[in-house]
């Protein structure tokens, strides 16, 4: 099965979870709680049975929650069979329940050493003056990575000392000053915000020449070719995009400057902020453009065309939604508090004081510091000037007597639904993912790079450019390994099956530049075995017959080179894509 067919596969699973019913769900305003029964209309009817509406059976099973570490424990899976059955469906259809679409570190380590790229995740230097533990975290295997990739594409560029790494919303520069200092990379640091900026500034006269932060909004029309050569007073040949923690609409948009900018040969991306991506086919009512700087006119999602063919939209509650951290939760057993509970029988109130939807819908009320509910109300009433409007004490108290018992109920759906979390997140992923097997980016990868309790948002988009040849395909592997590592590094199999020998040849790589061959095709060899592949004409071992003669002096050439061996005859039926 084509890669690109395998995640339209875990995509289309996704959409029919999630559509249309636990889209909903997750696009509810926990505001509304009360006042649309939200209990009645979104859990799944098995679990309200097996629960009964019971205010014991509720309180039983949202205390075994809390004493559990991941919401799989056995107690549960005994006791109420049809939550544990919910739970596992979640899992199912998220990233961490695709390991064949999501790498583990250890994963991503071993598919890039089959084409020559060694990445360790041992740091050598440690910066913790700076920053916090989570901080750090994130910094120290991001850099590490991102390190590793540059020296690759350094090693296999004729421009080696004429590189870039270019950081997308840097922030206060941690992960840029690290890789300045500690790796000596050059590193153009952009963020939107001045305020950072000039936080980054003052870090990198302290600590190194190598790093350049400015303040730049990117889009996707962002030119970083012109930005580099602005701010470093020179022409680069070779970039490599990062962003750790690209904030909403910054993710995509540097996902499109790369597929634009074959100048950007690899891409560390790892996205956070969902609820500021700007849709295509949903129009967000809450955005504040000044505010977020947000660009209506770019779209952050679908990114993919299989998804943009299909219309596909979330909304902006299951954008917000998809932040939280199932793991997160679990380690920290943080419940919503009472305020939460107190603005859904607030908005009860309200129902019953303003008839006229827009009249509730000033009461943005915000973080409250009341001690009680009847606090709650009277102050939200006059922070928006309806003094004369405020219940009495009496109306107030009923009210609360009324829902008193409900606060457990919602704390036990706030959980449940925080289980849809992570499967809106990795429909948001692997569009990105898509997007970039779509447009021929073949070593393209979703890794999960952090500790999920440290860092919620922790999986990562890498991607290096795929090197496109009209005539040959020259490629390092591993000799025990070359067929299927050949399959797996350049092409799927029914593309390699247009092809029909596959010859090995020891080959150097002073020997091609010798030959004439055109530079890109030597920065893919080293001194080890190859493997090229050879279309069936107009290049031809020199046994066989060739009606065609040389399209060109290279070709002709290659027939001289000393065929060591054939490997095996690769079938020219191409009807089947899947083998």
């Amino acid at each position: 099965m084509s890669n690109i067919k395998l995640i339209q596969q875990k995509i289309d699973s996704i959409l029919r979870f999630l559509t249309p019913h636990y889209l909903k769900f997750v696009n509810c305003h926990m505001v509304n709680y009360l006042t649309d029964d939200h209990w009645r209309t979104f859990i799944p009817g098995e679990i309200q049975d097996e629960i009964s509406s019971d205010a014991s059976k509720i309180s039983e099973l949202l205390q075994k929650f809390m004493t559990s570490s991941t919401g799989y424990d056995a107690d549960i899976a005994q006791n109420y069979p049809k939550t544990k059955k919910f739970i596992e469906e979640t899992r199912k259809f998220t990233l961490t329940g695709m390991p064949d679409v999501c790498y583990s570190l250890a994963c991503l380590q071993n598919e890039l050493k089959n084409f020559g790229l060694h990445v360790t995740l041992e740091s050598p230097l440690k910066i913790k003056e700076f920053m916090s533990p989570k901080k750090n975290h994130e910094v120290e295997i991001a850099a590490q990575i991102i390190s590793d990739l540059s020296k690759y594409i350094e090693t296999t560029s004729d421009s080696c000392q004429n590189s870039i790494i270019i950081d997308a919303g840097d922030g206060k520069g941690y992960l840029s000053s690290m890789l300045a200092l500690q790796y000596g990379k050059l590193v153009l640091g952009i963020d939107a915000s001045e305020i950072n900026t000039k936080g980054a500034e003052s870090r990198k006269q302290k600590m190194t020449r190598n790093y350049r932060p400015i303040t730049q909004f990117i889009d996707e029309n962002t030119d970083f070719t012109a930005l580099a050569k602005e701010n470093f007073d020179k022409s680069f040949d070779n970039f490599i995009l990062t962003g750790l923690h690209t904030c909403g609409n910054l993710a995509p948009n540097s996902l499109k400057i790369y597929q634009n900018n074959d100048k950007i040969k690899g891409l560390v991306n790892i996205g956070c902020c969902y609820h500021l991506l700007v849709e295509e086919f949903v129009e967000d009512i809450f955005y504040n453009e000044q505010k977020y700087e947000i660009n209506k006119n770019s779209k952050g999602f679908p990114l993919s065309s299989y998804l943009k063919d299909k219309k596909i939209f979330l909304g902006r509650n299951a954008r917000m939604h998809a932040s939280q951290s199932v793991p997160r939760f679990f380690a920290e057993k943080d419940l919503p508090n009472k305020t939460l509970h107190y603005r859904a029988m607030l908005e009860v109130i309200l129902q019953e004081t303003f008839t006229d939807d827009l009249e509730r819908k000033k009461f943005l009320v915000g973080k409250s510091k009341a001690t009680n509910f009847e606090e709650y109300v009277e102050s939200a009433f006059k922070k928006f000037n309806f003094e004369s409007k405020i219940p009495s004490r009496e109306q107030i108290n009923e009210i609360e007597a009324k829902y008193d018992a409900s606060l457990a109920q919602l704390q036990l759906f706030y959980v449940l639904r925080l289980f849809l979390a992570p499967v809106t997140e990795s429909l948001i992923i692997l569009d990105r993912l898509l997007y970039l097997k779509e447009n021929e980016f073949e070593k393209s990868y979703i890794v999960e790079l952090f500790d999920k309790v440290v860092s919620p948002r922790c999986y990562g988009i890498i991607s290096l450019q795929s090197y496109r040849y009209p005539l040959i395909v020259v490629i390092i592997v591993d000799v025990v390994l070359y067929v299927v590592t050949t399959v797996e590094l350049t092409l799927d199999w029914h593309l390699v099956s247009s092809w029909n020998y596959l010859y090995t040849h020891h080959l150097t790589r002073n020997y091609l530049k010798d030959l004439g061959f055109r530079d890109d095709y030597v920065q893919l060899v080293d001194s080890v075995v190859e493997v090229v592949l050879v279309p069936f004409s107009p290049i031809l071992p020199a046994e066989c017959d060739f009606s065609d003669g040389c399209k060109t002096a290279a070709d002709s050439e290659l027939r001289k080179l000393p065929v060591v061996d054939i490997i095996c005859q690769l079938p020219t039926d191409n009807d089947d894509d899947d083998s």
